[in-house]
């Protein structure tokens, strides 16, 4: 217990104010005569209160956390070149106290000045006594690793203490390669919480550096309550982890709307488009700004929408959201652009129920017509992508369009080329149930449901990586983290594994292929064949020369591992992870010190590219990031 003891001169001035923990002796002070009125006689002035406890005045329920906030697009006026970051926490009412406050600091390096914010702002909600604290910190370098504190003070006392790490965007055109998360359908209240749980889990163990949240982000009504299940740390430790360093970007769902989205816009805080002064263009009147966030990450341009218009059957407001998007993307010139949203406009069967709405009418053809690559969505609880959607053909005339008239560009169903047309991703997976959705129009690739005739489906994430030259999405297990349907964990689609949940979009542009092997898929193999055509070989060939400068050496090694596989040394069994599992494979290949000159692959143990497997292979997996356990 904190007390609080205040020393007065009897006209009720305070002279000396001591904090108090349980146990400490208290005297009474030194006061100086000065201190004391003239009227009084010294052996009178100095009197105590009796010690009393510190009222509280907040409990802080969802600690703190980050989002971008209200920033602008590059090339508006309001866009200063710099990057932003947000944090905010909730707070509930502890007890009748006033004296409650907070401090927010940040600073990019242990050596660096801390800048403390000026201002910080708070919403009511308007639930249970939950108010919403934030603080702004803008003038950001891009691509740097900041450090936050968020001090709870009491009576100017600190009563709790936040830290946590965070990495600003990559610059805006910064061609770098990233990852992401990408699901839908995920938050629930009560003991389905462990589907979730699980989900986030494994992204924690990720390289993703942000998350996309396609929907359906607050089950089962959207309120206060139900967010419990996302951001309170002790019935989600696992979000709690994440939370902290890595912004979630939210798509509006249906059912946020069952409390009419607000407490959406509460506890998120996204950009707020207002053309001609942070975007470029601006959603219809009326509707929430943030529920049509956009910004850019590296050579990315995302942007989201409030697609509850099909399932409410709002044709007219349907047209207005397309000109906003159209002209969004229009304006941007980021090499991938990606949408992401709640409602799947092709696939799922919950079509059927709001088949009274032009949906797929109004929004194929000005997808196609932007230019997007990919289409992020979840709504169905099922996994399932699209081969890529050049347009429509109403063949009959009715003006509804039916399955088969859906025109898509046919081929590979794992391959595709940037600019063949729109590939939708069903990401529904993130824990709250799994359906059984029948799929099985022409124009899908592959669907994962609980459906008889699909392909088995489980709880889990969209892992995007963007670079480039493709866009790589994999379908990760929320209980294993390995690529659902690689059966034997070796992190790439061998012949007989036709369930292997990955397809990329790939740049005809590019001037180079990570696949330098030709062999249609981008793994380690291709590792082991820069390697051998070094150490082997030991030539040029300008298809390994993944970063142009006319040679074929351990840069480009490199450049494939960091950039396009997104590997730590040592991870030999490819699960993004590098533990004991990796050392137990390497050992048991056999190859270590071995005397003969047989080459040595990647996952025997070679991960300097010498072609052998030795101590020095062994100190790169330690300094990568060994996990113990």
């Amino acid at each position: 217990m904190r007390t609080i003891r205040h020393w007065r001169s009897l006209t009720g001035e305070v002279l000396e104010t001591r904090h108090l923990l349980a146990g400490d002796v208290d005297v009474a002070p030194e006061l100086p005569a000065a201190c004391i009125a003239p009227e009084l006689t010294p052996a009178a002035a100095p009197t105590t209160l009796a010690a009393t406890p510190v009222e509280p005045q907040y409990r802080v329920s969802y600690p703190p956390r980050v989002q971008l906030g209200n920033a602008p697009l590059p090339g508006t006026p309001a866009f200063d070149g710099k990057d932003q970051i947000e944090i905010i926490w909730q707070t509930v009412k502890a007890g009748e106290g006033v004296d409650d406050s907070f401090v927010v600091r940040i600073r990019s390096g242990s050596n660096e000045p801390w800048v403390t914010a000026e201002t910080i702002e708070q919403i009511d909600t308007n639930f249970a006594s939950r108010i919403m604290h934030s603080a702004m910190f803008r003038g950001l370098e891009w691509n740097r690793s900041y450090e936050y504190e968020v001090l709870h003070l009491r009576l100017g006392e600190i009563v709790d203490q936040y830290d946590a790490r965070f990495n600003t965007r990559l610059a805006p055109g910064d061609p770098t390669a990233f990852t992401f998360a990408a699901y839908g359908d995920s938050a629930v209240p009560g003991a389905d919480i462990v589907g979730f749980r699980a989900v986030q889990g494994q992204i924690n163990e990720s390289n993703a550096a942000f998350s996309v949240l396609l929907g359906d982000n607050i089950y089962d009504f959207g309120n206060h309550n139900d967010a419990d299940a996302r951001f309170d740390p002790v019935l989600n430790p696992e979000a709690a982890r994440w939370t902290p360093s890595h912004i979630d970007y939210f798509a509006i769902g249906n059912h946020e709307l069952f409390s009419g989205g607000k407490p959406s816009l509460d506890l998120f805080s996204m950009p707020q488009p207002v053309a001609g002064v942070n975007a470029f263009a601006e959603p219809p009147t009326g509707e929430p700004l943030e529920f049509y966030g956009s910004f850019d990450y590296g050579d990315v341009h995302f942007v989201t929408w409030n697609s509850n218009s099909a399932e409410l059957l709002k044709d007219e407001l349907l047209a207005q959201q397309m000109d906003f998007l159209t002209a969004n993307l229009a304006a941007s010139q980021a090499t991938w652009k990606i949408v992401y949203m709640h409602h799947p406009f092709v696939g799922s069967m919950k079509l059927d129920l709001y088949s009274n709405t032009h949906y797929v009418e109004a929004i194929v053809p000005r997808l196609v017509e932007a230019g997007v690559d990919l289409v992020l969505v979840g709504d169905s609880h099922t996994y399932a992508w699209t081969y890529p959607i050049t347009g429509l053909d109403d063949r009959d005339g009715n003006q509804k369009i039916s399955k088969d008239e859906v025109v898509f560009k046919q081929g590979s169903p794992f391959e595709f080329t940037k600019g063949d047309g729109v590939v939708q991703l069903i990401s529904g997976v993130g824990g709250r149930n799994l359906r059984n959705d029948p799929f099985g129009q022409p124009y899908m690739a592959q669907a994962h449901s609980a459906y008889a005739t699909t392909l088995p489906v489980e709880f889990g994430f969209a892992e995007v990586r963007a670079s480039p030259d493709a866009l790589v999405v994999k379908y990760r297990s929320a209980a294993t983290g390995q690529i659902v349907g690689d059966t034997n964990g070796n992190g790439r689609r061998d012949p007989d594994e036709v369930t292997f949940a990955e397809f990329r979009i790939q740049s005809p542009a590019s001037p180079i292929s990570p696949d330098v092997n030709r062999d249609g898929a981008v793994d380690s193999l291709d590792l082991d064949a820069i390697c051998r055509l070094m150490v082997v070989e030991r030539r040029y060939d300008a298809q390994y020369d993944l970063n142009l400068d006319q040679r074929v050496d351990l840069t480009d090694h490199e450049l494939l591992r960091r950039e396009y596989l997104d590997l730590k040394a040592g991870d030999a069994n490819l699960d993004g992870r590098v533990n004991s599992a990796d050392l137990v494979q390497v050992f048991q290949a056999g190859r270590f010190e071995a005397s003969d000159e047989l080459f040595t692959t990647w996952q025997e143990g070679d991960w300097n590219c010498d072609g052998k497997f030795g101590s020095s292979d062994l100190v790169r997996l330690f300094v990568s990031g060994y996990e113990e356990g």
